[in-house]
């Protein structure tokens, strides 16, 4: 009798500390959000927030339930865009989801760093117009405008040159950082020694020095002391181009930089360049005109259009990010320049202007990438488990019985797979599986398995109607599907190489772009259907192809 109360008492400990950490590895995976949300909030603390109605409560609820599984929205985001913005919209995201959740998914972390380095700029873009770059220092060491290295004191020659015979002022900005922090200005009359040091108190960051551009009289007009650019936010997804916002950026009155977190005042500008009536600054509050006086409603910019196929042009350049905020100076010509481009950017940026992360297609990028890629640890009296939005994976049995009977719901959701390690031969001797259960994982054949009949009825068609484009470096998949709940997956394979795993595409979306086919080699594309709350697949369909040779 000791031993039996020893083995439940330890068991009872067991499971008691398994829903507990399952509670704290949500609870984690939530922190950074709330803090950054947090921060937002109190940053705005003093920002008036909009009392939705009854039916805009229930809007946003219904909307972002479907999420809840793995990220639990806060309705004070919705209210605060809401009231800044003058528009309502359940789908307006937090900070915090978007710097957590979806910008490691949407934005290739790989590249990231790299293409975000102003002094790499005219490398990626080097036949498009830029604000010229007359130094660099990269990792302690200096380069001239061809990018030639040179010593410390030929630099400091070079600019004190400059800025005493052809340029009023330099502008020094170090390249890690953003929102005008950190910038510094080389001016006429400053001495060798007065630039020396200004370098030398620049400690440990790689900077880019540039020639102060004027801009157009246009926009020179909002703030005549400040390089007044256009913010564009482009959107890309599945080689569909799209502009999410276009905003006006003002320096505040006396500043030098037009940046947000400067003072900077901003306003909306419609893609024939016409600004809208209101402005916002960085902490949210709205200005019907710049407080030096100027007034942006209707205000005619010039050569939008020209920075808009401007930005279109670059952002093919780089599919590596699905999203890009570009900052483009119009100079005294008219002609837009490139002066940095930034993955990611603010989301406050666009959403006070009532523009969400994604445009129209938020709903399907949050699906795409909330659905499919997260779930949240769980654990009862008997299992540890993995709840996605529509399915439950198990991942161990802890319970004292010998002969198992898995649910065939937890959470209200169907039981579908078994992960590798469920059950140990050693506890178990017979499993019953009720018929959603379809991946097994790696049952021990000493385990006797019992699966029932699946009487749900659940048959996934597969794609017909395959086809193949292809053209140099890149092949087009294309498929009709008559289950508009399954999602394809897509598989690649060539002649000697084993089957890779290419993306699992969402319900509702026909084709595949394959952007790493090497011309001259045969492909053969294997795609078929998938239900996650069921875990079940259809038939494979297999179509085959040969990328052409230039």
């Amino acid at each position: 009798m000791p031993k039996l109360f020893e083995e439940r008492r330890d068991w009872f400990v067991r499971r008691a500390v398994a829903m507990h950490r399952a509670h704290i590895s949500n609870e984690k995976k939530m922190e950074k959000v709330k803090g950054v949300d947090s921060f937002w909030r109190k940053f705005r603390a003093k920002a008036e927030v909009a009392e939705l109605t009854d039916e805009q409560r229930k809007e946003v609820e219904a909307f972002w339930s479907r999420y809840s599984f793995a990220y639990q929205n806060n309705i004070l985001t919705q209210q605060y865009y809401t009231k800044v913005s003058g528009r309502f919209d359940p789908r307006y995201c937090s900070e915090g989801l978007n710097a957590y959740y979806m910008y490691r998914f949407y934005d290739s972390v790989d590249y990231h760093t790299a293409f975000h380095d102003k002094n790499y700029r005219e490398c990626l873009f080097h036949d498009f117009r830029f604000t010229p770059a007359v130094a660099h220092r990269i990792r302690g060491c200096y380069y001239n405008d061809k990018m030639e290295k040179v010593r410390f004191y030929q630099m400091v020659n070079q600019l004190e040159k400059l800025v005493n015979t052809t340029e009023e002022k330099l502008i020094v900005k170090p390249t890690p950082g953003g929102g005008g922090n950190g910038i510094q200005f080389i001016r006429r009359g400053d001495t060798k020694t007065d630039i020396a040091n200004l370098l030398d108190s620049i400690k440990g960051d790689d900077v880019i020095i540039e020639r102060f551009i004027k801009a157009h009289p246009v926009y020179a007009a909002a703030n005549p002391t400040s390089l007044n650019t256009l913010r564009i936010i482009t959107f890309m997804h599945r080689q569909e181009f799209q502009v999410i916002c276009i905003v006006f950026r003002m320096g505040a009155t006396g500043k030098e930089v037009d940046n947000f977190a400067q003072g900077g005042v901003a306003c909306p500008v419609s893609p024939e360049g016409i600004c809208a009536d209101w402005g916002v600054d960085h902490w949210g509050k709205r200005h019907d005109v710049h407080p030096n006086g100027f007034e942006f409603a209707g205000y005619k910019l010039c050569s939008v259009d020209k920075a808009l196929e401007m930005v279109k042009k670059m952002h093919a350049r780089i599919p590596q990010f699905k999203q890009m905020s570009w900052d483009i100076a119009i100079d005294e010509t008219g002609e837009p320049m490139l002066v940095e481009m930034n993955p990611r950017g603010d989301i406050a940026v666009y959403q006070v202007w009532g523009a969400l992360p994604f445009g129209e297609k938020t709903k399907e990028i949050l699906d795409e990438y909330l659905l499919l890629l997260y779930y949240d640890l769980g654990a009862d009296w008997t299992w540890d488990y993995m709840e996605y939005h529509d399915h439950i994976a198990l991942i161990k049995y802890d319970g004292l019985k010998k002969d198992v009977i898995v649910p065939e719901q937890i959470k209200g959701k169907p039981v579908t797979t078994l992960e590798k390690g469920c059950f140990s031969k050693d506890k178990v001797r017979k499993i019953t599986l009720p018929g959603c259960v379809k991946s097994l994982g790696d049952i021990s054949k000493e385990i006797e398995v019992v699966q029932l009949e699946d009487t749900r009825g659940i048959v996934v068609e597969a794609p017909t109607e395959v086809n193949v484009a292809s053209s140099d470096f890149k092949v087009t998949v294309s498929w009709e599907n008559s289950d508009t709940e399954a999602y394809t997956y897509v598989y690649r394979m060539q002649l000697g190489s084993p089957r890779k795993f290419m993306r699992v595409v969402m319900p509702g979306v026909t084709s595949f772009v394959d952007h790493d086919a090497l011309p001259g080699v045969a492909y053969q594309y294997s795609v078929r259907s998938y239900r996650t709350n069921c875990a079940m697949y259809s038939d494979w369909v297999k179509a085959k192809t040969i990328v052409p040779r230039k």
